[in-house]
């Protein structure tokens, strides 16, 4: 990762260069939170879809790996993949994901499979979490699910620096990526 930085009596002008995956982005988010008063509302709305959306993820993730579907019910991966399927609004129905978090992350082998295949060096594992927004998140989110997916919730700066790029794009609903751009 590359910097520059050149200032005078002016404003202070960054460049920063890297591969992705390093940080760039979260370096800036960070800088912000400690220059500024923090997200403005619509950063934090579309953070907040983007946030949700990345449980969602997780949960996908999650009923999708063949040795965690081994340790459940196949009627309950099924239901809930059909479940999640029709969810195009994750604002809209965070109690139908609550509900399939608790089936699922709630059980103490779930979560020790999710982690011993989180940490398993193979090419199948990176091909498969590569597709997944804030792999190395995906704990995370699971482990938060009941206070994402709840009513009223807000994100914290913790949650809004979690935020990643997958495949070079922004885990962000359509719009959201110019949102954050304009603040």
């Amino acid at each position: 990762m590359g910097l520059c930085a050149s200032s005078g009596n002016g404003p202070v002008r960054l460049l920063l260069c890297g591969p992705a995956g390093v940080g760039k982005s979260t370096l800036f988010r960070q800088v912000k939170l400690l220059r500024t008063s923090g997200f403005s509302d619509e950063e934090l709305a579309v953070g907040s879809v983007a946030i949700r959306s990345s449980v969602k993820a997780a949960l996908e993730f999650l009923l999708n790996n063949k040795e965690v579907q081994g340790l459940l019910d196949p009627d309950l991966v099924a239901t809930s993949l059909e479940t999640m399927a029709t969810i195009t609004d994750v604002e809209a129905q965070p109690e139908a994901l609550l509900h399939i978090a608790n089936q699922v992350w709630g059980q103490r082998d779930i979560q020790d499979a999710l982690s011993a295949y989180l940490t398993r060096d193979s090419a199948e594992k990176d091909s498969a979490c590569d597709q997944v927004a804030n792999n190395e998140w995906l704990e995370f989110w699971l482990d938060e699910a009941g206070r994402i997916l709840g009513p009223n919730y807000e994100p914290t700066p913790a949650d809004m620096l979690k935020l990643r790029r997958a495949n070079g794009k922004r885990h962000l609903p359509p719009g959201g990526e110019e949102n954050l751009k304009k603040s």
